[in-house]
């Protein structure tokens, strides 16, 4: 019967930088989530504090009545040319 070797020291070396490797690649992968997930927190916090304010709701207020006007021009204007159209 064989006997099965032993690793050498080189090889277990070897495995243990490998493993070093694999838990640094992990930690970094652990770290990058968290970062991006701080990041993507701190802008919702950032969006949702900005969007109660008031500065922001005038902003968006002038923003729609400007549309509406704007709107209401252009349903005007059609309505003047189809009566004259029509007469």
């Amino acid at each position: 019967s064989r006997r099965s070797r032993s690793p050498s020291v080189q090889e277990l070396d070897e495995a243990a930088l490998e493993a070093q490797r694999q838990q640094k690649a992990f930690e970094e992968k652990l770290i990058e989530e968290e970062v991006n997930r701080r990041y993507d927190a701190e802008v919702q916090r950032s969006l949702e504090q900005r969007m109660a304010s008031n500065e922001f709701q005038e902003m968006v207020r002038a923003k729609v009545e400007e549309e509406r006007k704007r709107l209401e021009e252009i349903m005007l204007k059609e309505v003047e040319d189809k009566k004259r159209e029509i007469l």
